[in-house]
């Protein structure tokens, strides 16, 4: 059997839709899985350094978790959806590098960013 979803959903023509979430956040959500606020903000409120893997231009695209509901929402209502796969996100993207800075700025942490090779 087949492990790619949208293969499946394709020839088997079920009656699916397929969403990929892009990093939600939002108040309740659990820290514990490596995300990227959660740890920045630990870090900066204990004062321990902010590391960050390689020169920092890896980007990530950050959806607040009402928005991510709402597109859901929108491909359960939409039959032309059915059988396809979407990302439901923003298309804004930051680099780590500077979101490490814009957070530290926002909590006037004396913390500072060390660039640790991957």
């Amino acid at each position: 059997m087949n492990s790619l979803p949208w293969l499946i959903t394709t020839k088997k023509k079920l009656p699916v839709v397929i969403a990929r979430c892009l990093i939600p956040l939002g108040q309740g959500r659990p820290g514990d899985y490596g995300m990227v606020f959660p740890i920045l903000f630990r870090v900066l409120f204990l004062g321990k350094p902010i590391t960050v893997y390689g020169d920092g231009t890896q980007t990530r695209s950050f959806t607040h978790v009402k928005d991510v509901v709402k597109g859901l929402i929108k491909l359960m209502e939409e039959p032309k959806a059915e059988g396809d796969v979407f990302n439901v996100g923003n298309d804004h993207e930051i680099s780590i590098k500077d979101l490490a800075m814009k957070v530290k700025e926002m909590t006037k942490s004396p913390s500072q960013i060390e660039f640790i090779p991957l």
